[in-house]
């Protein structure tokens, strides 16, 4: 099946309001998650946790052995829904690392 080359997904109110939209790109081994965004007045319906969980479905559809959610900002309350999808990779500046679920929930996340 041919890839696309750039893509993305839109979430609606019932109304047709735009609520969510994410800009994705495929790459040969997977799909990168260019930028999300969301309306912030809807925050409580974890939009960026249905944007991975529909980044799933297009890496199963199209054979995809990744999905690459792009930065992560370990104390950015916006960043904290990519937290939950293991395994996740960190760049220390100059390597990348991976980390298990006993590390990640030893990050400190948002305020003190």
């Amino acid at each position: 099946m041919p890839l696309p080359f750039c893509h993305f997904f839109e979430v609606r109110a019932q109304d047709g309001t735009l609520i969510s939209c994410t800009v994705i790109d495929f790459l040969d081994d997977g799909i990168s998650a260019i930028y999300t965004y969301f309306d912030p007045d809807v925050s409580n319906f974890s939009l960026g946790v249905l944007a991975v969980l529909k980044l799933h479905r297009l890496a199963i559809k199209y054979e995809l052995p990744y999905i690459y959610l792009g930065y992560w900002v370990k104390d950015s309350a916006k960043m904290n829904y990519k937290k939950q999808f293991a395994p996740l990779d960190l760049f220390n500046g100059e390597s990348w690392q991976g980390l298990d679920l006993v590390q990640l929930d030893s990050l400190h996340t948002g305020p003190a």
